[in-house]
């Protein structure tokens, strides 16, 4: 977010680290590897997490299953809290150009499961990088479920 999108990105090797403003709100934010072989050395990265968009590739089924697994670690890795969490099914563009891809009632469907198992209502929402589409919403979204979750936990 805010530089654009990169037509060379690579695959993300650990974890990498950025910084984003919007509003009155500083986001920072862990793009983590989501290969199992990187699982090990981001278990740090987890600790403190108040909030999570959980990024699979709709154009790629391995992805998509690797949600729950990332899910996992994440609430294993973070004290087994369970945070506010949005599934972004990110290049969107490309299930228009016929490429193959994961159904957006596939995705809601096994999200629908995942809000049954969280206290929380987890929504889906689909993006394009390379778009733009749904980007800054999807963090203003995540912005305001963990605005909500904290005035619960203030409350309690």
């Amino acid at each position: 977010m805010g530089e654009g999108f990169k037509k060379s990105y690579g695959m993300t090797i650990g974890a990498d680290f950025s910084v984003y403003k919007i509003d009155d709100y500083i986001l920072h934010i862990w793009d983590l590897a989501g290969q199992v072989r990187f699982s090990q050395i981001l278990k740090a990265y987890y600790i403190g997490t108040v909030g999570c968009l959980i990024v699979f590739d709709i154009t790629n089924p391995d992805s998509f299953q690797n949600v729950p697994t990332w899910i996992e670690q994440l609430v294993k890795n973070n004290e087994n809290k369970i945070v506010p969490i949005i599934i972004v099914g990110n290049k969107a563009d490309l299930r228009e150009s016929g490429k193959s891809s994961i159904s957006n009632e596939k995705a809601r469907e096994y999200v629908k499961k995942l809000s049954d198992w969280t206290r929380f209502d987890v929504p889906y929402i689909e993006t394009s990088a390379l778009l733009g589409l749904n980007v800054e919403q999807t963090f203003r979204n995540l912005i305001n479920k963990i605005d909500i979750e904290q005035a619960q936990l203030q409350n309690q």
